[in-house]
């Protein structure tokens, strides 16, 4: 905290709203969107996680680590991607957003759904929730969250079982996750469900008395989301009623005439005086028109202002850095309050109007007590005066890509399939193209308003593509963007790491930390060569077992038992997608991996029996404890006991001779898989 001004590092501030907790579910949303970046440096602020230094070792680590999380989901622009982004690898969501308004999509919101932890052994597992709820002005973007001088606010809303507080923004918050849901678009949301069903049932719906913003002395949290425009969300809470305000007002981005949002804001608020922060290029001219630089000018009690040096100043360099923020500051000294409206609202009308009019945004609304730091102006009056100025303003709209058919296009790895879909009628033809302008399908006549299904053979193009990239190109006789595939069923894509041997899965399985399980992926990485991905070595001599007969048979049994006990233990903790991923998907910790790697060694045939029926009887024992998990994946439960089946094969190469041979196998894996009592449970 400074003296004049709060400040923290982004993703430090994030870390410490979680508080070392799980981190249940997580909906971010942004207008502009770098995947690659977002995977790569947002994620790892959800873990308490010692991460590599090394991007593609940390990538590893993250992908193991997200299994622990139901869903993390991204909502974002879908004509807004950062044209120097990089595709993502890991399983997270993507829904792309197009508004029906013709604005943009531009809430920069970060929704964190957590739980408290608690060790292994404890068996009670009704744990207390919390939603982190945090308004940005930052884009999940490079410049974003390590350039810009951005904003963000965080508040928590805790359940009702732990708190008598009421929170005055909850039915905000509920009403922006409503409209979320509905930009699916038939894509699985499992993260914003259970934020929506902790807002519903678990909190407190006591927020009517707090209809303004005021109440028992204090200001109280709000966040304006185009509820109204938000001159009239103002009123409303009547912001002026108890105060004469000083005014600060800083935003990269204003409306291209003199009667816009700003001097609206100005009239309503009717302020002592009025700084507000003029947006300048790295040259020093200015950002805004001539005709509003002259307005501000020539109003009473109105001042041109610029942030100090301090903040805008990058480390270790004399280049400053863009200001991204969007700030409107209310205080007065003499009465000892203030209060600012902090996110995604510039001074423009489009973000100043009700959602259905304009844009989606959003920004907290809080008082902030003067004992933080003291009330003083955070800006500074201009001591020069610009020469240069733009024909107009730029705007948030420049930062879009062109694009000319509303097309999103998707892929479920659980049966490799593709789809598009086309939103509004009468569109004409268009091809998707891989990345790098290979045509992949061409699309004559569209269907509109729903998935439809692309051709095997080019799903199987996109499948290939998707272990590249995952932006593909849209071509249209007026000109070519790029789209986001939306991958589904992520569980079943094969992981990062593939090369792992089935001694090194089993070894895996049988590590008991976190700390082991980060040194084991760490080191098997750099066991490939500098940590590059391609070309791994086949093993990593420190964590294969001894190679006597006890060790191998114990070492497989350790295994199987530390895979049971870890999918029926994330069963009851409520963590399904962990269990899923090691029960029935392709990662290279999971349990199919193991039994198709198991297949195409040339290893000890009756090795490779004794792992299947171990695996036999794992199944077994999450099938018998939590019927309706198994139920829930018939699909992939079907594909998995396929797999199972073919231990037959192992069978001819044993070398048992004698009629009963037949007799001996069956009567072997019925005494394999028969379910043994523990002494406690013998009469």
């Amino acid at each position: 905290m400074s003296e004049k001004y709060p400040t923290s590092v982004l993703s430090e501030a994030l870390s410490e709203a979680i508080r070392g907790r799980r981190v249940k579910a997580a909906v971010f949303t942004t207008f502009s969107f770098d995947p690659g970046f977002f995977e790569l440096h947002v994620l790892p602020s959800l873990f308490d996680y010692p991460f590599h230094h090394a991007d593609k070792v940390k990538k590893l680590q993250l992908e193991d680590q997200l299994q622990k999380i139901e869903d993390v989901c991204v909502y974002y622009d879908s004509s807004a991607l950062a044209q120097d982004g990089t595709p993502p690898q890991l399983d997270f969501r993507r829904i792309g957003v197009r508004l029906n308004s013709g604005g943009v999509f531009h809430p920069k919101l970060v929704f964190l759904l957590v739980e408290e932890e608690q060790d292994e052994d404890e068996l009670e597992y009704e744990l207390e929730h919390s939603l982190i709820v945090g308004t940005l002005s930052a884009n999940l973007t490079r410049s974003g969250w390590w350039e810009n001088v951005e904003t963000g606010h965080f508040e928590e809303i805790s359940e009702k079982a732990y708190t008598n507080e009421i929170f005055t923004y909850r039915d905000d918050v509920f009403e922006i996750v409503k409209r979320l849901r509905g930009f699916g678009d038939g894509a699985e949301q499992t993260a914003i469900e259970q934020i929506y069903n902790f807002l519903r049932y678990r909190t407190s719906v006591e927020t009517k008395n707090w209809a303004y913003a005021r109440g028992s002395g204090q200001y109280h949290p709000r966040i304006f989301y185009g509820q109204s425009g938000l001159v009239e969300w103002l009123e409303e809470l009547e912001i002026t009623r108890w105060a004469d305000w000083n005014l600060e007002i800083i935003s990269p981005f204003f409306d291209d005439h003199e009667n816009g949002a700003l001097s609206k804001l100005i009239a309503m608020v009717e302020p002592l005086k009025t700084r507000v922060f003029l947006p300048t290029a790295a040259d020093g001219a200015s950002l805004v028109s001539e005709s509003v630089y002259q307005w501000v000018e020539e109003e009473n009690d109105v001042a041109w202002a610029s942030l100090p040096s301090e903040l805008r100043r990058r480390s270790n360099a004399d280049s400053e850095r863009s200001v991204h923020a969007k700030i409107y500051r209310l205080w007065n000294k003499s009465i000892g309050h203030q209060v600012i409206i902090s996110g995604s609202v510039n001074a423009t009308s489009a973000a100043h109007s009700h959602a259905g009019a304009g844009n989606f945004e959003a920004s907290f609304l809080v008082g902030v007590d003067k004992s933080d730091y003291p009330l003083r102006w955070w800006l500074k009056p201009l001591d020069w005066e610009p020469t240069e100025f733009p024909d107009q303003n730029e705007s948030v709209e420049d930062e879009r890509q062109d694009v000319f058919v509303d097309v999103s296009v998707r892929f479920d790895w659980s049966k490799a399939e593709a789809a598009y879909r086309v939103k509004g009628a009468g569109t004409e033809a268009f091809t998707i193209c891989h990345n790098n302008g290979q045509l992949l399908h061409e699309v004559r006549e569209p269907v509109c308003g729903e998935w439809t299904l692309l051709p095997k053979s080019v799903a199987s193009q996109i499948q290939e593509m998707l272990a590249v990239t995952s932006f593909a190109m849209v071509k249209h006789d007026k000109g070519q963007w790029r789209v986001l595939v939306r991958e589904e069923s992520m569980a079943q894509k094969p992981s990062m790491l593939s090369e792992l041997t089935p001694e090194e899965i089993l070894m895996y399985w049988s590590l008991l930390s976190d700390a082991q399980r980060a040194a084991f992926i760490e080191e098997r990485v750099i066991s490939g060569g500098g940590g590059d991905l391609e070309g791994l070595s086949s093993r990593s001599f420190r964590y294969l077992a001894n190679n006597t007969l006890f060790d191998r048979f114990s070492g497989i049994f350790h295994a199987f038992g530390r895979l049971s006990s870890h999918v029926l233990d994330c069963l009851d903790r409520g963590r399904l997608k962990e269990a899923e991923q090691r029960m029935f998907g392709s990662k290279y910790d999971s349990l199919p991996e193991l039994l198709r790697k198991t297949i195409d060694e040339n290893d000890d045939a009756v090795m490779r029996l004794v792992i299947f029926l171990s695996a036999q009887q794992a199944v077994n024992r999450v099938e018998e404890a939590d019927p309706e998990f198994w139920e829930n994946h018939a699909l992939e439960a079907q594909q998995l006991m396929a797999l199972l089946h073919k231990r037959e094969a192992f069978l001819d190469a044993i070398d048992i001779k004698g009629d009963d041979r037949e007799q001996f196998f069956s009567w072997y894996e019925e005494m394999f898989l028969a379910v043994i009592p523990k002494l406690e449970e013998v009469e």
